[in-house]
């Protein structure tokens, strides 16, 4: 049985749907995660985000990142290697397949872009996460 946690523990992911100030129409703003006892702003009203398709969306095995920074974004690239089938019966054979390998290919399996502040939410939420005995946030 698989257990899905919480972003943070028994915190739950809130956003504000509040009136834009300046020309009257609403708009959806997400601080962060705040307790689910959270109270709105006084002109908006709380409402939790669903993660749709998070039972069929596959998991996959990721060993490879690469950052990037393009002006004030972050882009992070995941992806998968696996090492190459090498089948020889000696020591030199096992070398010389080897050494034809011309590169090995990295499966990428997401490009995702976010802001420096964003980034540093992730950072937060890893942090804590592997910070915590038995690798689960409380």
């Amino acid at each position: 049985m698989r257990r899905v946690l919480p972003p943070l523990g028994s915190a739950a992911r809130l956003c504000h749907l509040s009136p834009d100030r300046a020309g009257g129409r609403r708009g959806v703003r997400c601080d962060g995660v705040v307790s689910s006892g959270q109270k709105p702003a006084e002109d908006g009203v709380v409402v939790p985000l669903v993660y749709v398709g998070l039972d069929e969306t596959p998991i996959e095995f990721l060993n490879q990142f690469v950052l990037q920074v393009q002006g004030d974004e972050i882009i992070l690239t995941l992806g998968a290697v696996a090492p190459p089938l090498i089948l020889a019966d000696t020591a030199e054979e096992r070398k010389r397949q080897a050494e034809a390998i011309k590169f090995v290919q990295v499966r990428v399996l997401g490009r995702y872009a976010m802001t420096r502040q964003r980034l540093r939410e992730l950072i937060g939420i890893l942090t804590k996460f592997v910070d915590e005995p038995g690798g689960s946030p409380k």
